[in-house]
């Protein structure tokens, strides 16, 4: 193929379910330990959770509450 020369590829995917996904993680207790554990929060003004950011902390209304942050990553490099 030179420079300049368009050539047509099927390319597959792979369809993961974010609520699948995070109901299977619900269900390990282990998993849900860890996020009650990471969730209680300090005010020393050292970040060490992503919890303990401004930008966090902004968006979640009531902190007696669980949040959970689901971070979406899309690849849309060709193979």
């Amino acid at each position: 193929m030179t420079q300049g020369e368009n050539k047509l590829k099927y390319d597959t995917f792979q369809y993961i379910s974010v609520e699948d996904t995070l109901r299977s993680l619900m269900h390990n207790e282990s998993y849900v330990g860890m996020i009650i554990q990471n969730n209680e929060r300090t005010d020393d003004g050292v970040l060490r959770e992503f919890q303990d950011a401004e930008k966090y902390r902004s968006t979640v209304t009531d902190p007696t509450k669980l949040t959970i942050w689901v971070q979406l990553f899309f690849d849309g490099m060709g193979t």
